[in-house]
Order: C-alpha cells, then structure tokens, then sequence
C-alpha cells in the first residue's frame, strides 16, 4: 500500500459513524485518485460535501448542547522562588528524540543537553559559559537536573530554560519532567509542566572526559553525561568528581570491553590522559580525560573518528582527527553552512538574510536557521557601531 491509500483510508475514518458529532471530517477526499493526491493542494478541514468550509461556521460546537460554554477560570500561578524554570523545545530536535537524537547533523547545532541561564543571574551565582549547574526544586534537592550552562543575554532575570527532549538514553539528570508539580488543570486535566520554581549551584567537577564508542551505553555512577551521535558511533561528554586516573578506570569498567587492555597516553604537564581500544583493524572506543573541558578535543576534530581508515595509534590518541578548515558552530542543518562561513559572508557584504540565502543557501530549506541568521546579522551591526 502507498501513501495515497492510507490517505483515502483515514479520510473515510474520520466520515465513518460521523453525524456531525466529530468535528474533523474531510471524508469527502475518500475517493482521491492516486494523481489527485500528488497533486492535493494544502486546505482546511473539515471537507465534507455539502457541508461547510470552516469549523463552527453553523454556530455549533463540540459540546454536548452544541452550544459554545465559557468556562471561567481562575489561574493559580505556580511558587517560582528563586528562579523560574521554563521548558520548551529546541531548534532541531522533536519530542524526546527517539528518531532526531539518531541523526548526526541535526546534534550540531546544540549538541550536549544544556541550561540556558540569564546573564544577571549567572553573575550573581558566579557562573561562567560552560560551567557545570544543578537545578532543582527548591524544596526537594533529589529530583534535579545537571547540565551545561550557557549564558542567554536574550533570557530576564530570574527565569532560566531547559529543553524537554533530553531522556535517560542520551544523558544521566535530564529529564526536567523531575521538576515540575503533579498539579494538573481541573477542567482539561492538563499537567503544569512548563513551569517551576527551581534554585540553581554550581557544580565543581574535577574532571572532564570525551568518549566514543561504537554503541551506546549507560554510564553509571558520574556528576554529568550526555551523548550525541557522530558517525558509526557515539560521543559522550562526562564531567565529575573524581580525579582523572580515577575516572579513566572508572570508564574503563563501564565500556563493556572486558579484558582489553588499550594504548595510553599520558600528559603530566596538561593532566590528560588518552586510551584507544581497537580489534587490531578498527577503533572500537577512545577515551579522553581531563582537568578542563577546554583540554579535551574539539567535537569537530574526533566526530569522524571512526571513519578513519586503519589504525592510526598516534593520531587517535593526540584526539587531533579534523581534516579541513574549522567550520565553527552548525548554523543551517540542511545545507550544513558552519558560523565560520556565514561570519565571512557578512564581513564580505551580506547584510540581509536574502544576501546570504544567496550566497550560501542557508535559510532556503526548511528556513529554521533564519532566526540564527538574523542574531549574526545583528550582531555585526552592533560590532559595527561600537
């Protein structure tokens, strides 16, 4: 069966035992040839024939008297003290990325599960971009969650943001669903869960680790974890407590690879520690430790590590893998245009996002990197006037 016979299936469903009683009806495209549904324009429910072109437009409603019922409410706002915590969605990912935390590209745009955090407020709690932060409810510090800072100009003070699509398979504290009240609206039944009152620390981890693997894996018992998909494999960004040849066994013992006994590296100067795990004829895991995150590799350097042909026991363990010029940070997903390019293309005469759509493509696909277009345009303006 193709598309077009679903299509006229569900379009005959939604006529089926339907006296009106059903508001979405559009059984009158149950007969479409399989030509007229290629070709089917966008349209608005219901199609029905005989019957209106838009819902409601007889006055009658999806009530038991069909009439329309105003239902007062009287809103309770939830206790916000100290901070607001907001939750919604990010650019590239959809729901809790069962299908889109599977794709590569669309992880490079906001790649480890992050906390957006008001510049005020991250002063005032002595926070700097890329710290590590707990945010919990006020009055229960079991239920929290861990992530990245990232300092957001555009967020008021008193209000912080954290995604919801982060679940238990792609980091280890997450799941902001932890936060939020059981309070529900006593006519939809509706949860409150884009809203709670949270307090915000600073944590101080010791250590910082990158690891790939071919598959994924749960990694027990560390402060912080989150994981994006690189190319026949996984990456893992971990911050913790422990010192770095503690944490290198600890991870050692949790990537599933028995008695292997991998190649080393070791830094004294920087205190990184490296180790590659292979079968002889490919890369099956890599580990990288140390005292700073921005010790570690670049994403960009090891992200195609195991497209590498053979083994190559140094290269891998110096985690320098990148091949071309630094694209920076992904801007447009569908035609992968890096911040590197478009900064070139403005400081070179794009000043609009037509100028640039041209130029580079990004913004014509799908167009959800436009506000990202706009934020660069704009920031070269301000650059400019200074």
């Amino acid at each position: 069966r193709g598309p077009a016979d679903i299509f006229r299936e569900h379009a005959a469903l939604s006529g089926f035992e339907n006296g009106g009683e059903r508001v979405f009806d559009i059984s009158e495209l149950r007969d479409l040839s399989d030509e007229q549904f290629n070709t089917l324009e966008p349209y608005q429910w219901p199609r029905v024939k005989g019957g209106s072109a838009r819902p409601f437009d007889a006055l009658r409603f999806s009530t038991t008297s069909r009439r329309a019922q105003f239902v007062v409410v009287r809103p309770e706002s939830p206790q916000t003290f100290p901070l607001s915590l907001n939750t919604g969605r990010v650019r590239d990912q959809w729901h809790t990325m069962t299908r889109t935390g599977l794709v590569p590209k669309l992880s490079r745009h906001k790649d480890f599960f992050s906390i957006d955090v008001c510049a005020v407020d991250a002063k005032l709690a002595g926070l700097e971009d890329g710290d590590i932060v707990r945010v919990s409810k006020a009055d229960d510090t079991e239920h929290c969650i861990v992530g990245i800072a990232q300092i957001d100009t555009g967020l008021s003070t008193g209000n912080i943001f954290a995604p919801i699509h982060w679940s238990r398979p792609f980091a280890n504290a997450a799941r902001v669903s932890a936060l939020m009240d059981s309070t529900t609206d006593p006519v939809s039944g509706q949860p409150a869960s884009k809203l709670a009152g949270v307090k915000l620390e600073r944590l101080s981890p010791r250590s910082w680790a990158m690891v790939l693997i071919r598959g994924m894996i749960d990694l027990e018992d560390v402060t912080y974890w989150s994981a994006v998909p690189v190319s026949a494999g996984w990456m893992y960004l971990v911050a913790d407590f422990r010192a770095g040849a503690e944490l290198i066994t600890h991870l050692h013992n949790t990537l599933g690879v028995g008695e292997s006994q991998p190649m080393r590296y070791e830094d004294s100067s920087s205190g990184c520690l490296n180790a590659i795990y292979t079968d002889q004829t490919k890369l099956v895991a890599a580990l990288y430790v140390a005292p700073e995150r921005a010790v570690l590799p670049e994403v960009a350097a090891i992200e195609k590590i195991f497209d590498q042909t053979g083994v190559d026991v140094m290269k891998m363990l110096s985690g320098n893998l990148a091949s071309g010029p630094d694209r920076g940070r992904l801007i447009c997903s569908c035609w992968e245009v890096g911040s590197v390019a478009i900064g070139q293309a403005i400081a070179g005469g794009c000043h609009s996002t037509e100028a640039l759509s041209e130029k580079l493509r990004c913004g014509t696909q799908c167009g959800s990197c436009i506000p990202d277009l706009k934020a660069m345009l704009a920031a070269s303006q301000s650059d400019e006037a200074a």
